[in-house]
């Protein structure tokens, strides 16, 4: 009995002192990024409801710790590498994540199997939306699609666990025949001529700035035929110069595995080779977060976004290099006469908006789930020549907005 009693109290000790241990050794490895996740709102705030509400605001730090915790926490990547290999030797297809059930798809992107979802109601407060506040104003509604591309792209076996492709189709469906102009990029991107690397992030939801500067000029050329006075010619991926940034990003999904574990993203900015003089004013909530003027190539893109991280010799921050989920994006370009467009975005359409700003005068993207004034105030101020609408899936499924009062 003495025996036993020891060794269940030497477990114990033994258990106490490994979590102690991992707790100091994540503290003193990543005390800026553990800081930073409860003191940066462009960090924190990608948790917050928008509610405001002192609960709402340290709720948001609390799952934005929680999270930093579990990405940062030291020694969690040996032990991700050693059970990947273990259930590689398995055989096993689906990583389990809380919630969320990851494959890597057969391309080499790792992508989030996405169960049936009824969003029908969100996609009512759409055609709302329209038939309320845009009888006049001509109204665009641009898909985005994720990783997910062609279904031959799922390992054998998962496709019966995923409903991505059926909810996009319906999504598209149900607009269209509310008279709804819509855009997908799963047949702009397809129809593009360039491969699914160039367009798709393997560790990371997004696309990349390629896809968003093919989108955004397809946006453009559907709103120009439509009448308005747009330079949607500006957008013609021939007169853009760019950088490639080898190896920098490691997205969302990446970081669930670890960055040995993954195919770490190139990333590339774009700018135009021809004259521009923009001005940009980005809001976070109601706070000026960034107000820049010059080149597009100055004032649109955040460069220090490329930057490594800490301790890290990756980016986990790229993708936010042309905007992600800022209540405002507001552009005006004095190289452009006229037009005025505001896009309701979400992180896909951040991505879109600087391009947008490109082809008018003025751009206005706005993200719900974090501004402080409503459609109808937005479009009441701006009087848009044109309102599109950028919207991923998942923004839809989560629907963590509100567009009607």
């Amino acid at each position: 009995m003495k025996i036993q009693k020891f060794c269940t109290w030497l477990v114990v000790v033994l258990f106490v002192a490994g979590i102690f241990a991992v707790g100091i050794g994540t503290a003193v490895t990543e005390p800026q990024k553990l800081y930073d996740s409860v003191t940066k709102r462009s960090v924190y705030g990608q948790y917050h409801t928008g509610e405001a509400s002192l609960s709402a605001s340290l709720q948001a730090r609390i799952l934005s710790l929680e999270n930093a915790i579990n990405t940062y926490l030291f020694g969690r990547q040996a032990g991700l590498t050693l059970n990947l290999a273990a259930e590689g030797a398995l055989g096993k297809q689906i990583m389990q994540f809380g919630d969320s059930r990851m494959v890597r798809l057969n391309t080499g992107h790792l992508y989030d199997l996405q169960p049936a979802a009824d969003v029908s109601g969100q996609l009512g407060e759409i055609i709302d939306m329209r038939d309320t506040y845009l009888a006049d104003t001509p109204f665009l509604f641009a898909y985005a699609q994720s990783t997910l591309y062609d279904e031959s792209m799922l390992p054998e076996g998962v496709a019966v666990l995923d409903h991505n492709m059926e909810t996009a189709d319906g999504i598209l469906a149900d607009l269209r025949a509310a008279g709804i102009q819509c855009i997908d990029s799963r047949e702009v991107l397809g129809a593009s001529g360039y491969p699914l690397e160039a367009l798709l992030l393997y560790t990371d939801q997004h696309w990349s700035s390629k896809a968003a500067l093919l989108m955004a000029g397809e946006i453009a050329r559907s709103l120009q035929e439509a009448g308005l006075p747009l330079a949607a010619e500006n957008l013609d991926v021939e007169q853009f110069d760019s950088q490639t940034f080898e190896s920098n990003f490691l997205g969302k999904y990446g970081q669930r595995i670890g960055a040995d574990n993954v195919r770490l993203d190139d990333m590339t900015a774009f700018w135009p080779k021809y004259d521009t003089q923009i001005r940009c004013v980005t809001l976070r909530k109601s706070s000026v977060e960034r107000d820049q003027q010059g080149t597009f190539k100055d004032a649109a893109i955040r460069w220090d976004q490329f930057e490594n991280d800490a301790n890290r010799d990756y980016s986990t921050n790229a993708y936010k290099a042309y905007g992600l989920t800022e209540a405002e994006q507001h552009y005006w370009n004095e190289s452009v006469p006229e037009g005025r467009i505001l896009v309701i975005k979400d992180s896909f359409g951040a991505s879109v908006t600087p391009f947008l700003a490109l082809t008018a005068h003025e751009v206005l993207g706005v993200d719900l789930r974090t501004a402080q004034k409503t459609v109808a105030q937005y479009i009441e101020e701006l009087q848009p020549d044109a309102v599109v609408m950028v919207y991923s899936q998942q923004m839809l499924r989560d629907y963590a907005y509100e567009i009607m009062e």
